[in-house]
């Protein structure tokens, strides 16, 4: 037994220093686990109710160093859930020289998104607890072109990070679209143009910024999201609201376009303790169903640290789940992290 102890010491302590002699290495890893319960109020939809378990590990590797340009930072992540072996699709390699840094990623990075929100939440966004239940109206970014590989730069400006990016190329699907949103099949190419940061006020957060992705086969036009918002952040209180508008480039009749309010607010109980309520609502044009009204979609969540161990729980209500009238569900998840 001491002999394997003083073995793998020696072990870690080699890698340690042949790491350090290269670049400022950092290995790190999590384990997130899942169990959802759904259920529909519509009588047609009862039995979509469904109840299940899932999980997912992460373990990756970032390291950063000086070099003649500047600092130059990259990483990549392999990811593996219940359904798929471990697969790494997240990289990048970002060289920063002054307020400027240049990107090359894939689905990584710290190029700015709109596929996340400043509105404070605990958590999984509104969009994850509502596809619990099967709705596909929610989405945290519509036109994700970060989501694929792409080159671009950032500025650093006005306390925040001002980012002109363009997706490159295709993994084999509809590149820089995220989830039902997605058409066509030859590999769109996407571009964006966003800004996050405080504008130099404290407590403030402010997201704005437009992405495009060109037409596929059979649409009328490009497929546009615009959005906007701001949060504001006083001792242990948070509130924010966001706006966004996507257009999905089809034609009239055939199109499923979104737009989308969301509300949110959090509170830092303790150090361990977080409480928060997010209300989103979708304007469904749904080219299914003529008489589709506004998804509504509340959700009240718990997070708590338990020494290193996450724990969070989340209750949501969906109103006209997908825009059909009195297709009402519930959502109850609790959710674990661990990370080293």
């Amino acid at each position: 037994m001491n002999k394997k102890l003083l073995l793998t010491s020696a072990l870690v302590g080699s890698l340690a220093v042949a790491g350090s002699a290269i670049a400022e290495t950092k290995i790190y890893g999590d384990l997130e686990q899942v169990w959802a319960s759904s259920s529909r109020d519509l009588a047609a939809n009862k039995q979509s109710g469904s109840e299940g378990y899932g999980s997912e590990a992460n373990i990756g590797m970032s390291a950063s160093k000086d070099i003649d340009l500047g600092t130059l930072k990259y990483g990549f992540k392999f990811e593996g859930d219940g359904d798929n072996t471990f697969d790494q699709s997240e990289h990048y390699l970002e060289v920063t020289s002054g307020a400027f840094t240049f990107h090359l990623n894939n689905d990584a990075g710290s190029a700015v998104s709109l596929d996340g929100t400043v509105v404070p939440h605990v958590g999984d966004q509104n969009d994850t607890l509502a596809s619990r239940a099967g709705s596909d109206a929610t989405s945290s970014g519509f036109i994700d072109v970060n989501g694929g590989a792409y080159v671009a730069g950032s500025l650093d400006v006005a306390d925040g990070k001002l980012t002109l990016l363009r997706s490159i190329g295709d993994t084999g699907t509809d590149s820089g679209t995220l989830g039902s949103t997605s058409t066509g099949s030859n590999g769109d190419n996407g571009w964006l143009v966003a800004y996050q940061g405080s504008l130099g006020v404290e407590g403030l957060k402010v997201q704005v910024g437009r992405s495009e992705v060109t037409k596929a086969d059979g649409d009328s036009g490009d497929k546009q999201l615009n959005k906007m918002g701001a949060s504001y952040k006083v001792g242990p209180f948070a509130v924010g609201v966001d706006y966004q508008d996507y257009e999905d480039g089809k034609g009239v009749g055939a199109s499923n376009n979104r737009q989308q309010i969301r509300y949110g607010a959090s509170y830092n109980v303790s150090d361990d303790l977080s409480v928060g309520v997010v209300y989103n609502e979708v304007e469904v044009q749904n080219s299914t169903t003529s008489d589709a009204v506004n998804e509504e979609v509340t959700t009240l969540a718990v997070g708590y640290n338990l020494g290193g161990l996450g724990v969070k729980l989340y209750v949501s209500q969906i109103d006209n789940l997908g825009g059909t009238s009195g297709d009402d569900a519930q959502v109850i998840q609790i959710q674990t992290k661990q990370s080293f």
